[in-house]
């Protein structure tokens, strides 16, 4: 009987777990195109068989952040990217340290 306990309670930790398959990242403040030293806001919410209700790790981490780095801001789902140099920045979204999406923001020489 204990073997049927322990696969039981393996299934019902399973069960538990979050299933995302992408992320919705949506433009707060600023544009998806940045000026070199310029900001711009956004929220990213993963999506998936899972509704996301705040409780797994996500991060957002810049694939190049010589032309743009990214910020967590004091809310968990809202990241600040910083314009570093011109180019096009790509950065992708971990939950629970999977990667589930990328997304990409531009960004242009400052204006002379």
């Amino acid at each position: 009987m204990r073997p049927l306990r322990s696969v039981g309670l393996a299934a019902l930790l399973l069960a538990g777990c979050a299933d995302y398959d992408s992320a919705d990242v949506t433009l707060l403040h600023g544009s998806r195109t940045l000026r070199v030293g310029g900001a711009s806001t956004i929220k990213v919410v993963p999506r998936g068989r899972t509704s996301y209700a705040g409780t797994d790790p996500v991060d957002v981490r810049a694939d190049t952040p010589t032309i743009a780095g990214i910020k967590q801001t004091i809310l968990s789902d809202t990241w600040t990217i910083l314009g570093q140099s011109p180019g096009v920045a790509t950065f992708k979204v971990y939950v629970n340290d999977e990667l589930i999406d990328t997304f990409s923001f531009e960004v242009a020489a400052p204006s002379s």
